[in-house]
């Protein structure tokens, strides 16, 4: 009689606790079924965590890029230019705050648009008409 060294694999199928089934394979070689049952488990959590860092990063980056586009369809903004006589107490800043909207990034920009508009400096005199740039929502 003829004994093989060779190990001979065999299937068997466990149900697993989620009730699916899982094909593992195990040997005559004193291979453990639960060492391959863990590698196998393991293996599919590995999976489904590299799936899920893709679709989570996919879906952020989507998120980024449309969010300019989302903002544009909200509502269409014109640019509309007001003329405002300078009163007494009156100064830039505070006539910057009544039309100041959040389509330009800083205070210190928009009253640099108005004094570019205007061809002034800081200095502003009671009577005086300037022209104030002013976005509105149509």
């Amino acid at each position: 009689m003829v004994v093989s060294n060779e190990c001979s694999v065999f299937c068997k199928i466990i149900l697993t606790e989620e009730q699916t089934f899982a094909i593992l394979r195990t040997n005559k070689c004193s291979e453990n079924i639960f060492v391959e049952f863990w590698r196998f488990t393991m293996r599919k959590k590995i999976t489904f965590t590299l799936i899920m860092i893709f679709f989570t990063a996919l879906f952020i980056t989507l998120f980024i890029i449309s969010e300019p586009a989302i903002a544009s369809f909200s509502g269409e903004k014109e640019k509309v230019i007001i003329c405002v006589e300078i009163k007494e107490g009156d100064t830039l800043w505070k006539i910057a705050e009544q039309y100041y909207t959040d389509d330009y990034k800083t205070m210190n920009l928009y009253i640099r648009e108005i004094k570019k508009c205007n061809g002034i400096t800081e200095h502003i005199k009671v009577g005086q008409k300037i022209l104030i740039p002013h976005y509105i929502t149509t």
